[in-house]
């Protein structure tokens, strides 16, 4: 029951993935750049999922398509809080790893910024 399922996951990421490709054909020279941007990430981040372990993909899922809390996640999975959040935490490095994304703190740029003493002309 379990293979049929990732096989039938599998599936349905490479059909996403290919129906991502078929759409980037456009009038609209800006369009289609968007649109080929879009079907390289789209296909990029179906292969990362694919390849994520099981357990922290269908938590990163219940999240993201969900919309589901933690809480909910941790009662729909019958697991403790702090596992959901170990697991999207796995998840989320995962997908930066792979999609070679970078973290960008945006509250330490804020307070540089903020803090940075003003300049005499």
């Amino acid at each position: 029951m379990l293979r049929r399922h990732h096989r039938a996951e599998s599936k349905i990421l490479r059909t996403a993935g290919k129906a991502a490709l078929r759409e980037a054909v456009a009038d609209d020279s800006d369009r289609i750049a968007a649109q080929v941007d879009a079907v390289v990430a789209t296909a990029g981040i179906a292969r990362s999922l694919k390849a994520m372990a099981a357990i922290d993909r269908e938590t990163l899922l219940l999240y993201a398509w969900a919309d589901l809390t933690y809480e909910g996640i941790a009662l729909a999975m019958d697991v403790p809080v702090g596992t959901v959040r170990s697991r999207l935490n796995r998840a989320r490095r995962t997908l930066r790893t792979r999609l070679n994304l970078e973290i960008i703190d945006e509250t330490e740029n804020d307070h540089e910024r903020f803090t940075a003493a003003p300049r005499n002309a």
